[in-house]
């Protein structure tokens, strides 16, 4: 993990929020979120498969719990956005975020709820009666955290492919959609 003190952003991506090394500095990367610094946490559920509290800063944590697929799919394949003026949908209309993988279905939120055990705005939702947290920002001293669960690994760059329908291949929707959460996390906090 870098030097945080000329930065302005942390990437925290698929599970490394539960590693030992983020955990020995979480009272440094409170600090830097607290005087302005913003993390943006990717995926903190990849790899779990039980149930588990994460502290993520100092006197915040969120639960993670894999649950049960009692839809038997489906309904973690399209992501809604609560407000479509939010600059993390600029360039994504409401039919793209149905549109993963270049089609309808395949999964883009895994099979895990993750809830912030503090006060949270939720950006979007998906599942079962919407009751999924599909990205969300926290407030913490003058900077932020945002948690983002929308699956972009095997969707950015060309890598191997698969023949499967569901098959992560390139994907324009979670390219653009990641290029804004990028610059959305990296705005300096007003």
């Amino acid at each position: 993990m870098t030097d945080l003190h000329d930065q302005q952003l942390l990437v925290v991506a698929e599970g490394m929020v539960r590693e030992a090394e983020y955990h020995d500095r979480i009272f440094e990367i409170s600090s830097f979120v607290r005087g302005g610094g913003r993390v943006l946490l990717i995926e903190p559920e990849f790899g779990l498969e039980g149930k588990e509290t994460i502290p993520v800063l100092s006197g915040l944590d969120i639960e993670i719990a894999k649950r049960e697929d009692a839809d038997k799919g489906g309904y973690d394949s399209f992501a809604f956005a609560e407000e479509y003026s939010h600059p993390l949908w600029k360039s994504i209309s409401k039919e793209h975020l149905k549109m993963f993988n270049g089609a309808f279905g395949g999964e883009v939120v895994s099979q895990h709820d993750v809830t912030p055990l503090a006060e949270h705005t939720v950006l979007a939702r998906c599942g079962l009666r919407l009751g999924v947290i599909a990205v969300a920002e926290m407030s913490y001293g003058i900077g932020k955290m945002t948690l983002s669960r929308l699956q972009t690994r095997g969707r950015l760059v060309r890598a191997e492919s698969s023949e499967s329908l569901y098959g992560r291949r390139v994907d324009p929707v979670a390219q653009q959609y990641f290029l804004n959460l990028l610059a959305h996390a990296s705005r300096p906090t007003p």
